[in-house]
């Protein structure tokens, strides 16, 4: 059994009396060889909804809730129309601003370790060119080979292990160089202006990164809300204990990506306490608000799981002209305890009640033997 909040969607044109059928709270109109299921015992649902702010009739349309629709499919904009090849797509989201930085932060760094080798051969500055090709080569170790294989067979060009894009790009001592040596901050700012923002060695770049990606691309209709855990065993101060990671230890994201193409229309990293005007709330509603903060207002319909979803939120999200689909689980304390049961229900029996701009729906997917 599923049951959901589901903020209702408003239409630009005007609908035929003869389309809708309500029989009883409600009923599911289904094209092809789809049954049109409906509600077999209207006294179940009344008496449940008693002392409640639930109804079971509908709230009336009135014309001032008719709403634009948004563009059915995700589309690139601007310079993404005219992008090509791999490396011109990659060279939107990567673009020559951040290149640029992550060169100069790591030639500060390289000019920090120069003292130490005694050939100034082995640590020669680096360049953009070398820098994207360091990117490269990244990019395609990551998408030959697993994590547990040794990177060094991919540089190897007498075993027949190594890779052609690999190993005549740069040499594996160079490569392992830059790996030491690449930064994403500046390696000479006084620590003071850096100390109390967690994030602060890869801020810069990451928050021009995303907002790359909401640059180029005009999401679709329909987006999800959720989260991502990332193993990870390296030293870090934001990395979270994962119940649900193999490596139990990593770091959770917060994505908002477009259901039909997943692209990334927003990403968000969990930095729990760090200081401000960095600190933020990581509350479902709060979270919810900030994701959603670039595409509220134009119409577009988000899908999120029951970590998210709220009566609070559907409500201000509906105030910036944003719909919402959602899951909510079975004892949240607003649900009526008749839409929690499958007692005396058949399969895909159909229950909905209402308030304001909210519509709970309780459905029986599959009956259990």
């Amino acid at each position: 059994m599923n049951a959901q909040w589901l903020s209702e969607e408003v239409e630009d044109f005007q609908m035929k009396e003869e389309d809708n059928t309500f029989e009883g709270a409600s009923s599911a109109n289904e094209e092809g060889n789809r049954c049109v299921s409906k509600i077999e015992s209207i006294d179940d649902a009344l008496d449940a909804l008693q002392n409640s702010v639930w109804s079971i009739k509908p709230p009336e349309r009135t014309g001032t809730m008719g709403r634009k629709l948004a563009h059915p499919r995700a589309v690139p904009v601007g310079l993404a129309k005219s992008a090509k090849s791999f490396s011109d797509c990659l060279s939107l989201f990567l673009d020559a601003d951040v290149i640029a930085m992550i060169t100069e932060y790591t030639n500060e760094q390289i000019k920090m370790e120069q003292p130490n080798y005694s050939r100034e051969r082995d640590a020669n500055l680096t360049d953009e060119t070398e820098i994207r090709a360091l990117l490269g080569v990244l990019f395609i170790a990551g998408t030959v080979r697993d994590g547990r294989e040794n990177i060094e067979y991919l540089f190897d060009s007498k075993m027949g292990t190594g890779l052609e894009a690999v190993f005549l790009t740069m040499t594996s001592i160079r490569y392992h160089f830059l790996i030491r040596n690449v930064r994403f901050d500046d390696p000479t700012a006084v620590l003071d202006e850096t100390e109390g923002d967690k994030l602060a060695p890869i801020r810069e770049i990451y928050e021009r990164i995303v907002s790359n990606c909401q640059k180029y691309v005009r999401p679709g209709r329909f987006l999800m809300l959720d989260e991502q855990t990332v193993a990870f065993k390296g030293k870090c101060e934001f990395r979270k204990f994962l119940t649900n990671v193999p490596g139990r230890a990593g770091f959770k994201f917060h994505l908002l990506a477009d259901c039909e193409t997943s692209y990334i229309s927003n990403l968000e990293i969990c930095v729990p306490d760090n200081q401000n005007p960095y600190n933020l709330s990581y509350a479902p509603v709060d979270v919810a608000m900030r994701m959603t903060e670039p595409i509220q207002g134009k119409q577009k319909t988000i899908i999120m799981g029951p970590s998210f979803t709220s009566p609070e939120l559907i409500k201000r999200l509906y105030a910036s002209r944003t719909m919402v689909v959602g899951e909510v689980k079975k004892s949240y304390q607003d649900i009526p305890k008749a839409y929690c049961s499958n007692r005396g229900r058949s399969e895909q029996n159909i229950l909905a009640a209402y308030h304001d701009m909210v519509t709970l729906v309780s459905c029986i997917t599959k009956r259990k033997d």
